[in-house]
């Protein structure tokens, strides 16, 4: 595996190269910092949960699953990927915001991206969410700490890890409901 994800393939390069020259018309370096920012660790989809389970009356122990599945399932996964594949990141080509934290591991895939797409859906956020999700996976290529195969690699898996703990979800709670009765 390790040879096969060794160099970055054509459609990473060409994105790439698609970005520095955006970069050169705006840069959206610090816009898209603070979408990393807010999703490393996960740290937004706490918060955003709480006011979801507030608006939406949500049972605590349903939000307390779906956060729990969507962090450690997709942390786990990524540190399982990451140790086995041992991609390494893309070169920077340009500086990002000193803010925005140094990733020190593999690249293969990307975790940002995990997440943002198995939190939103499992807690049944709306579309807005997942968006959100969406352009974090972007900021992780704009700010050159992934290529786009990571990217989508890491979608691939938040959406797998998304799939996987609904049906988990579905047994928790439905054994719950059977023993209530």
């Amino acid at each position: 595996m390790e040879g096969f994800l060794e160099k970055p393939f054509a459609i990473d390069e060409w994105v790439m190269d698609r970005i520095d020259r955006s970069k050169k018309v705006i840069d959206l370096s610090s816009l898209f910092g603070i979408l990393s920012v807010l999703s490393d660790f996960g740290i937004i989809w706490p918060f955003i949960a709480f006011v979801d389970m507030l608006l939406r009356k949500k049972k605590v122990s349903k939000i307390a699953y779906e956060l729990g599945w969507a962090g450690f399932s997709t942390l786990l996964a990524n540190r399982l990927l990451k140790h086995i594949t041992k991609r390494s990141r893309p070169e920077r080509r340009s500086k990002k915001p000193d803010w925005v934290r140094e990733s020190s591991e593999s690249s293969f895939p990307s975790g940002h991206s995990a997440a943002a797409i198995c939190a939103p859906f499992l807690l049944g956020l709306s579309w807005r969410w997942k968006v959100f999700g969406v352009l974090v996976g972007l900021s992780r290529i704009y700010l050159e700490d992934h290529y786009f195969s990571d990217v989508i690699a890491g979608f691939l898996e938040g959406l797998i890890l998304f799939k996987i703990g609904r049906e988990a979800e579905k047994l928790v709670f439905e054994d719950q409901r059977n023993e209530n009765k």
